[in-house]
């Protein structure tokens, strides 16, 4: 998705540039197929330094974290740049995510990696088809186990240990009321 600024000169100028987008990281996990975005940039020209203002819309086929379901999600994103001919030289270490200096000779701004910074912090950290329009997740036994499986109370693997030690500590308490009794006399012969 580039843009090229010698045709911005004097007058500030809107594009709208659509593509293929991938998000490699969950491709490569099975989270995510390609997807297409629409990029609507706004240009304006100060000299030879252009303000770049823009939002970045983008739909994905993506895999539910949960019960891997496929569902098309959608995310978006604004950024801002400066952009300059030259380097000034004394650019601030915070300027530098928001600076773009072009390589001398070159008027063509490729817009891609903002683009994609903007949409990887739109990114849930758990992709859940609760959030397209599949409607409720089944969760992460799927929709056929879990209608199966409605009459039992299906625990997480990760609580066992926790019952184990429920389990271990409601064997070695005293039962019932007499035992309780018993208890409270035994503490008031030991005073």
């Amino acid at each position: 998705m580039k843009i090229l600024l010698s045709s911005v000169k004097e007058q500030s100028r809107d594009f709208v540039l659509t593509g293929p987008v991938r998000l490699k990281e969950l491709e490569d996990a099975g989270r995510a197929e390609p997807g297409e975005a629409r990029l609507e940039v706004r240009v304006d020209p100060a000299g030879e330094r252009w303000y770049v203002s823009a939002e970045v819309e983008a739909s994905f086929p993506f895999r539910c974290d949960r019960c891997g379901r496929a569902f098309a999600g959608a995310l978006t994103g604004s950024f801002q740049l400066l952009v300059l001919a030259t380097s000034p030289g004394d650019l601030e270490p915070d300027d530098e995510d928001t600076v773009v200096v072009l390589p001398p000779g070159s008027q063509e701004l490729d817009l891609t990696a903002a683009a994609m910074e903007a949409l990887w912090l739109d990114l849930p950290i758990q992709l859940s088809c609760e959030d397209g329009d599949a409607g409720p997740c089944p969760g992460p036994d799927g929709p056929e186990e879990a209608a199966a499986g409605e009459g039992e109370a299906a625990m997480d693997p990760r609580w066992g240990p926790l019952a184990a030690l429920k389990q271990r500590l409601e064997a070695q308490a005293p039962k019932g009321p007499a035992a309780t009794a018993a208890d409270q006399n035994d503490s008031e012969e030991q005073e």
